[in-house]
């Protein structure tokens, strides 16, 4: 698996991660989950896994709390360098999906869940601020906030059959979090813009 040409620290925390993506024993951390928390052969990836068949991996919103705290607990630990944030199942993560108990709720202002103060932006914040390098390995269908969930990784791996979708339009919703930013900085504004508008 070739991730990318890299020299140095870099170097090493790749090949550290392409480790964990081909390790067949994994360790794994506490009960299993939505979200499973292991370890390579080595302590030193992280390997983060998303794992609810009974929703195709959506940001419910028991798995975003769990994958809040397995993120905060594998990025606290002094041996880790790297995180690697996979899924289980046929797609990577179909996006956001909302039981009726939440919709009864009132919801946040927008500008406190674009902040990330809240939910999938909490998320997002915690994988771009932590301390060591993270990875996302997608594959079948990356949508909405699986897409997102997927950038907020520093580095990103796809397989052959993996697509992606902003899937926001079609409901006119506007992108928000970092559809706005980070999309456009690693595709360029106009193809995010068209993601946005074709519901690519």
């Amino acid at each position: 698996m070739i991730l990318t040409s890299a020299t140095g620290r870099a170097s090493e925390l790749l090949t550290i991660s392409a480790s964990a993506f081909l390790t067949s024993t994994p360790m794994r951390i506490g009960p299993s989950t939505t979200v499973t928390l292991a370890w390579d052969d080595g302590g030193r990836a992280a390997l983060i896994e998303l794992d609810d068949p009974r929703t195709l991996n959506a940001l419910t919103e028991e798995l975003v709390r769990t994958l809040a705290e397995k993120i905060s607990f594998a990025s606290a630990s002094r041996t880790v360098r790297a995180l690697v944030l996979r899924a289980a199942g046929p797609h990577f993560c179909t996006g956001g999906r909302y039981e009726k108990k939440q919709l009864t709720r009132t919801p946040l202002p927008w500008w406190l869940r674009a902040r990330g103060i809240f939910g999938t932006g909490a998320v997002f914040d915690r994988i771009r601020t932590a301390s060591v390098l993270s990875f996302s390995v997608l594959h079948g269908s990356s949508i909405g906030g699986g897409l997102l969930l997927g950038l907020a990784a520093d580095h990103r791996v796809a397989t052959r059959n993996a697509t992606f979708r902003l899937g926001v339009a079609p409901y006119g919703l506007s992108p928000v979090v970092m559809a706005t930013r980070v999309l456009p900085l690693l595709v360029g504004g106009a193809y995010s813009t068209r993601m946005y508008l074709e519901d690519l």
